[in-house]
Formats: structure tokens, sequence, C-alpha cells
């Protein structure tokens, strides 16, 4: 499957309604993660932990437009206790970045659209 010219390497079900499904591309598989977070590459099922069922799903930080899911289950937190976080354009429903961000260890004071 292709959106455009891009190959899908993955669609994720998620709990929250307004994105259902949310869409990693190969090339942000291959060119972005694997390249440079080789350790969420290496745990594939981090992410459809993050996706299927994150602790939090929030407005994004750096770019208010993303969505961001996010997992701060004990077993995907980084050395530094920060959770992963995942960015998705809500528009297109691509996931944008994976990664563990500090600033998003403690959510109060951001815009929460989701929570289980």
């Amino acid at each position: 499957m292709k959106i455009g010219n891009e190959p899908i390497y993955r669609q994720l079900a998620t709990p929250y309604s307004a994105l259902p499904v949310v869409t990693l591309l190969q090339e942000t598989w291959g060119n972005k993660i694997s390249l440079y977070r080789p350790h969420i590459a290496k745990n594939e099922n981090w992410v459809d932990q993050l996706f299927n069922k994150p602790d939090a799903i929030v407005v994004g930080t750096t770019d208010p437009h993303n969505v961001a899911f996010v997992c701060t289950a004990s077993g995907l937190l980084s050395e530094h206790g920060s959770p992963l976080v995942g960015f998705v354009n809500p528009t297109t429903t691509i996931i944008d970045s994976i990664g563990h961000r500090r600033d998003f260890k403690n959510i109060n004071g951001l815009t929460v659209l989701w929570k289980p």
C-alpha cells in the first residue's frame, strides 16, 4: 500500500476516535526511526503499545497542530525516565516522529485530548 508515492510501513489502530488509525510510512521508519533511534526500531512492540494503548493523547508542544501520543509504561521509559512520545499530523494521520521526550514527563499544563 502507498499514500501518494510513499510506501506504508504499518497502520496502527488507536483508541482516540478522532484518529482511529494512524500511518507509519516506510521512509519515516527507515530514514528517521531506524537510523536515529535504533533502540526503538529494535523494540517494534513499543510502537504498538504507544499507539494502541497510550497513557494520554495531548496537543503537541513543538508543533501545536500535531497530536502527541504519550506512553509512560515503565518498560518504555528512557533511562532518564522520559516517556515514549509519537507525533501524528491529524490532517494526514501520518506519524511524523517517535522518540523519548523529557518535556512530556509531566503532562499537567498540556492540553489533554484523551485519557483512558
